[in-house]
């Protein structure tokens, strides 16, 4: 049986990251997650959210967006989480990537994390599990057996509550250069704006309509 860890109980700093590992595609590298905690070793990462409040949902792209109006300890614990796996990557710069001289700063990372939180909102990017995840709807106050995939586009102002895994964090790379020069040199996306060259790979285990 897969272990969840609560919203209320998880806490951030019992997150560990392992070494980035090159994936097939040669584009990105991935440090996975794990939790410790004390002696219990989780390979699977998983967060149980509160009961939150859908804000949009795109069947298509399997973007969900998740209002955290109602749970800032949530929120908090999540910024939090960025902070601390940024200052992983800072100090674990030489050992992770080679980089010696010039090291990169602890802020420089945070600002590279597409974040999972912004603006009191938390957005979900479901990919290729929106076909497996499993849906819990309730009928008559009591749940039902679980549909396999997301059949319906889930309507602003349900609430739900997800089972998030967070695989890893990967790194955007660019075969032709370095990885220094990867991270450092301006990517700048149709809107002007600097694209975030490392991101959470995440997952959806299951999903319960309050």
């Amino acid at each position: 049986m897969e272990l969840w860890i609560p919203s209320q109980t998880l806490d951030v700093y019992n997150v560990q990251m392992i070494p980035f590992q090159p994936q097939i595609s040669q584009k990105i590298m991935v440090a996975p997650l794990k939790y410790i905690d004390n002696n219990v070793t989780l390979d699977n990462f998983v967060i149980l959210t509160p009961a939150l409040e859908v804000i949009h949902h795109d069947m298509q792209t399997g973007k969900l967006i998740l209002s955290l109006v109602d749970h800032g300890q949530f929120a908090t614990k999540l910024l939090m989480m960025q902070t601390y796996l940024a200052s992983t990557l800072y100090l674990h710069q030489q050992t992770f990537f080679g980089f010696v001289n010039p090291t990169l700063t602890a802020d420089f990372f945070k600002k590279m994390i597409f974040p999972l939180v912004y603006n009191k909102k938390l957005t979900i990017y479901m990919g290729a599990s929106s076909r497996s995840v499993r849906v819990y709807e309730k009928a008559d106050g009591t749940s039902t057996s679980p549909s396999i995939g997301i059949v319906r586009q889930l309507v602003a102002g349900e609430k739900v509550r997800v089972a998030l895994q967070l695989l890893g964090i990967s790194i955007l790379t660019t075969p032709s250069i370095n990885l220094l020069q990867s991270l450092t040199i301006p990517q700048i996306d149709v809107s002007g704006t600097n694209m975030c060259k490392i991101r959470f790979q995440q997952n959806v285990k299951a999903i319960y309509l309050i």
